[in-house]
């Protein structure tokens, strides 16, 4: 695992989660990753010949600035969304969510990465409700609670992650297909 990632496994859990949508994956167009910290989700995303861009609350190489509540893109923009450890974070995790679907092409993919604070069986009636079809759900709690445990003897300490450790927070890898409206 890269030492400066910001959500478990680093550049190869996204790869992971790429390769989970397996066919149900774009082979290029426009992509946005949502909460991209330092921009090395844009990156791998060019090399794999998306059109990519990030979006963060910190500027950085690769990134603008912007807010994940209130997305500065048009409705049906992006063939690929892609959030990790960012839609919890945001502080409104179902409107980052609500927004992440407005921007998805009617035949987009989004893939999320990400804590979710609910039992496992309400998780997939929400994720129905964004209208999406649900091509995986992997609970990856057990990854999740290592890179913490990782992080922790690192010196790293994240008080509030910690703490929603204690909630009974779930880790799920999601992907979300957009249905062809004709």
């Amino acid at each position: 695992m890269s030492t400066q990632a910001r959500h478990p496994g680093g550049s190869e859990m996204t790869e992971y989660l790429l390769d989970l949508a397996g066919n149900h994956r774009p082979a290029g167009g426009r992509a946005v990753d949502l909460g991209a910290g330092s921009g090395d989700t844009v990156r791998l995303l060019r090399r794999c010949g998306y059109e990519a861009e990030g979006i963060d609350l910190d500027e950085a190489e690769d990134v603008r600035k912007g807010d994940m509540l209130d997305l500065p893109y048009d409705d049906h923009s992006f063939d690929l969304v892609i959030s990790e450890c960012a839609m919890f974070q945001s502080g409104d995790q179902m409107l980052a969510l609500k927004e992440a679907v407005r921007i998805l092409k009617d035949d987009g993919l989004l893939l999320i990465a990400d804590l979710f604070p609910l039992k496992r069986s309400e998780l997939p009636d929400i994720l129905e409700q964004t209208g999406l079809q649900i091509l995986f759900l992997k609970d990856h709690t057990s990854f999740w609670k290592d890179y913490i445990i990782e992080k922790l003897w690192s010196d790293e300490y994240i008080s509030e992650v910690c703490r929603l450790a204690d909630q009974k927070c779930r880790y799920y890898l999601i992907g979300l297909k957009g249905l062809h409206h004709e």
